[in-house]
């Protein structure tokens, strides 16, 4: 009998998440864009003050920067994983796919969808993007924790 594990999916349907959060951001800036004022809030300290400022039209790409970032950490993290032969690897491979997908949508949404929301509705709309981006951290230990009882 063959005991070696399999190795993890390369791609799986968790990548979907992302790609769908960036898509929704970007008809979210495509629509609000025009409404914002000319420089929005880019950064924050820890009092909730704004210390940065940037131009609405590159907002954009400052918005796809953390999430594409995050989902390529995690996928060469997992490569690197999933080129193991143990189990105990692959497994970790296979906590990462679940993991890659929620974190980059949590910050696909925060980035593009509540942040520039923050010139408008200020700390509320923050507040709001720093509990969805919680909450998909939260809910991408579950796998992890299953698969570590396992």
């Amino acid at each position: 009998m063959d005991t070696t594990p399999s190795p993890a999916p390369l791609f799986s349907a968790w990548d979907l998440l992302p790609a769908a959060g960036l898509a929704s951001a970007w008809l979210w800036l495509r629509y609000w864009l025009p409404l914002l004022p000319e420089y929005i809030p880019s950064h924050w300290n820890a009092t909730g003050a704004v210390n940065g400022w940037m131009d609405k039209h590159s907002f954009l790409m400052f918005a796809s920067a953390p999430p594409i970032g995050i989902w390529l950490l995690l996928f060469l993290t997992g490569l690197v994983l999933r080129r193991g032969s143990s189990l105990r690897l692959q497994m970790g491979a296979r906590a990462l796919l679940p993991m890659r997908g929620l974190l980059a949508l949590g910050f696909a949404v925060m980035a593009g969808i509540c942040a520039p929301m923050a010139a408008l509705y200020g700390g509320k709309a923050i507040g709001l993007g720093t509990g969805f981006l919680l909450l998909c951290l939260i809910g991408s230990l579950f796998p992890v924790i299953r698969l570590a009882r396992l």
